[in-house]
């Protein structure tokens, strides 16, 4: 069931703002989603309503979805395209890796677009994506410019999964992955399995399905519990606090999940190649999330 906030007095029936922000304007050392949010007060909005759901993580149950099916097909298309590594300074790792849902065309690193989302070739291992931007001095169509991934690969094109993305999606998918960890012995170095942080969630909301999975592979929060990502189910958290998946001892199987994001409050349009604020900027996102407006088929189950 949908889990509603009360709204303020002050804000029941205001007309939203309207912007649009075209792609050629954004200068290059920004991150796309950065300018966006500056230039539009996205900010200050959410610093006004960031605390009407102090949610850390969410669990729901994933409804009108044949798992089977999309299990099948993620383990094809991976057969296909073979596993990519996490790209970093060192090259491509051998431990965490995957594929990528969407590709930014004009990628200024040149990674081929199956493996675009995968990480930043100038960083180490243990420079994940929060702020690591110290190597790049341009960081529009980098791996930082969350914004910059629009266009979809043949992950996201092939077989059910495109039909399960295209029944399910309510808002623009940006930089999104498959996600892999090999299954391995003796278990990866913490450089590898690194506490990080994301975006802010009215910047990318993201939605983590497991694929295949088994008990050694646990996630954990900054000051908060360890817990298992169970098959059937998919969830969401504040991604803007560290976390990190672990492996507690060798798996029988590769730890495979889809790590969807999503922009809330700005929809992409790919023929006028411009970002327009749509109908929820200024909505919460886990009450987005909630009502069915990022992603349909969702039922919350735990919120905390």
């Amino acid at each position: 069931m949908p889990i509603f906030i009360r709204p303020c007095p002050s804000t029941i029936n205001i007309r939203m703002p309207k912007f649009k922000i075209y792609r050629d304007e954004i200068p290059e050392d920004i991150q796309t989603e950065k300018y966006i949010f500056r230039k539009t007060g996205s900010y200050q909005k959410w610093d006004e309503i960031k605390n009407q759901l102090t949610w850390r993580k969410v669990e729901m149950k994933l409804h009108d979805t044949d798992l089977d099916k999309l299990r099948i097909d993620t383990l094809d298309v991976l057969e296909q395209l073979k596993f990519r590594g996490w790209n970093s300074a060192r090259g491509p790792s051998e431990v965490y890796g995957g594929l990528s849902f969407v590709c930014n065309p004009n990628h200024k690193d040149g990674i081929d677009p199956d493996a675009s989302t995968l990480g930043a070739p100038k960083n180490e291992r243990d420079q994940f994506y929060w702020n690591q931007t110290a190597n790049y001095k341009q960081l529009k169509d980098t791996y930082f410019d969350t914004y910059g991934f629009t266009k979809k690969t043949t992950l996201a094109n092939y077989g059910y999964i495109k039909e399960f993305l295209d029944s399910k999606m309510k808002r623009t998918l940006i930089r999104s992955r498959l996600g892999i960890l090999k299954m391995h012995n003796p278990t990866p170095s913490l450089a590898e399995l690194n506490w990080h942080r994301d975006e802010i969630i009215c910047q990318n909301i993201r939605i983590n399905i497991p694929i295949t999975t088994s008990p050694e592979y646990m996630f954990e929060m900054e000051g908060g519990d360890v817990y298992h990502l169970e098959l059937g189910k998919a969830y969401t958290w504040d991604t803007n606090i560290a976390h990190r998946v672990l492996l507690t001892k060798t798996a029988p199987v590769d730890r495979i999940h889809f790590v969807l994001g999503f922009s809330p409050w700005f929809d992409y349009d790919e023929d006028n190649q411009c970002w327009e604020s749509n109908e929820f900027w200024g909505k919460h996102p886990f009450q987005m999330l909630s009502d069915g407006d990022v992603f349909s088929g969702l039922e919350i189950l735990k919120a905390e």
